[in-house]
């Protein structure tokens, strides 16, 4: 991983072909440094991996007082509002906004109404698609397993979904100078030579370009407080903020052990086996095969 070009408050990274958990993590902190030192800090990589989870780069920024951005591309799954070509990755959007009295605004959403890593879930667990999911190649709703392989996603918001989709491909990939759009069809990434080339974007911002950082988090949690005190639709118990469950399914996992659905307990199971690895999964709970187990 190495910086190929770099100002006050921006760099680009190579990331080397790496795991794009790693590159991200390094990408990001650099981030959060230049932001710290000029108030704000960009980074755009090349030559990557898909990043995972865009609430873990959003959250560091979150950590340290700053507001954080990013998005990545990856393989195709969606096509333009009018075609039926998959042109565009999830393409997902992550934004992260500190708070004092709260814990902070994480929004992390891809592209499409269900992500691929979802799909083939439910295929695993047995589970019939859901009704808008996925198209067919002439791009009509299907629910049919044999669409699935050919099959696009169903981007978020109809053309508002695929709209914020092309956005991110820019800032992205081409703003990166990493592969876009077509370079990430699936019969290219299946070639045991081609390395994907993901590109990412990172952005950290200093609130206290603006004003002191004791006001902006103020002015935030007045801001959830409005929200979180709204009329409640009926049967509704609470309003949350983006992220706030997630954080709160994280410190019970630590406290706890990790909830996991059974397919995924015994798919890791079977990756540790053929990887020959030798660290246990210690089970806290053998619930019925149809339920989550709760693991250490």
């Amino acid at each position: 991983i190495r910086i190929e070009r770099e100002t006050h408050n921006s760099a680009q990274f190579d990331g080397d072909n790496g795991p794009g958990q790693w590159v991200s993590t390094v990408a990001m902190g650099v981030a959060i440094r230049k932001a710290r030192e000029t108030g704000v800090g960009m980074v755009s990589v090349r030559r990557s991996n898909h990043f995972g989870a865009a609430g873990q780069y959003i959250w560091n920024a979150t950590e340290a007082g700053l507001i954080g951005l990013c998005t990545t591309n990856g393989p195709l799954i969606l096509a333009p509002t009018g075609g039926v070509t998959p042109t565009f990755g999830n393409n997902p959007l992550g934004v992260g906004i500190p708070a004092s009295r709260h814990r902070p605004i994480l929004l992390d959403i891809a592209m499409s109404v269900a992500t691929r890593g979802k799909i083939g879930l439910s295929v695993l667990e047995g589970k019939s698609l859901a009704p808008g999911w996925i198209l067919d190649k002439h791009g009509k709703p299907s629910v049919d397993l044999a669409d699935l392989a050919a099959g696009l996603g169903v981007p978020i918001g109809g053309h508002k979904g695929y709209g914020l989709a092309m956005v991110m491909e820019v800032l992205a990939g081409v703003l990166s100078g990493s592969g876009f759009c077509a370079d990430h069809q699936r019969d290219k990434l299946h070639q045991p030579k081609h390395a994907p080339d993901f590109g990412h974007f990172f952005m950290a911002i200093d609130p206290k370009q603006f004003m002191p950082a004791s006001e902006f988090l103020d002015r935030v949690d007045r801001m959830i407080d409005q929200v979180k005190s709204g009329e409640r639709s009926p049967g509704v118990e609470e309003i949350f903020i983006p992220g706030e469950m997630e954080l709160r399914a994280r410190e019970k996992s630590l406290r706890e052990g990790v909830r996991m659905r059974p397919a995924t307990y015994h798919a890791l199971i079977t990756y540790a086996r053929d990887a020959g690895l030798t660290t246990k999964l210690q089970v806290l709970s053998d619930a019925a095969m149809d339920q989550p187990v709760l693991v250490a």
